[in-house]
């Protein structure tokens, strides 16, 4: 919660009172947040922590070139891919899921090889719309400062 305030270093001074043992899950979400909001000071201290964690997870070596991109930082970015490259890592693929009429299915971004892609994508759209109206037209409100959309689009 701290970190989604945009105060990075706060959050990662009150994880080093608390946890006594490093936690990856927390120090990961610490530099999430230090990528989207440029700390790269505090994200390579935290990059650094991870990888003595998990020196091959390619994932931590990808967050931290981000983190550099995000700030046109380019040698930055250069020195972590190479880096995980010269630990021969290779970053796998992220994925999400949808259940479409009671099954599972996993699906890659821009990749339109699965066979209900086309399904997928509408199902997505609609979801997408349902929150969009869920958010910016809640019943007995006063909606006046929100952005108005064309939520019928299709």
């Amino acid at each position: 919660m701290i970190c989604r305030a945009g105060r990075i270093q706060d959050s990662y001074n009150f994880y080093n009172k608390i946890f006594l043992e490093p936690v990856i899950d927390v120090l990961s979400m610490i530099l999430d947040s230090c990528r989207r909001n440029g700390e790269i000071t505090l994200g390579t201290i935290v990059a650094k922590e991870i990888s003595e964690m998990e020196p091959v997870d390619a994932g931590n070596y990808v967050q931290l070139a981000h983190c550099f991109a995000l700030m046109a930082k380019w040698d930055g970015v250069g020195e972590y891919w190479v880096q995980m490259r010269s630990l021969g890592l290779k970053k796998a693929p992220g994925w999400s899921s949808i259940e479409m009429q009671c099954t599972i299915a996993p699906f890659f971004n821009h990749h339109s090889s699965h066979s209900q892609y086309a399904n997928i994508i509408f199902l997505l759209g609609k979801k997408t719309t349902d929150i969009t109206k869920q958010v910016y037209y809640k019943v007995g409100t006063n909606n006046n400062h929100m952005p108005k959309h064309n939520l019928n689009r299709e």
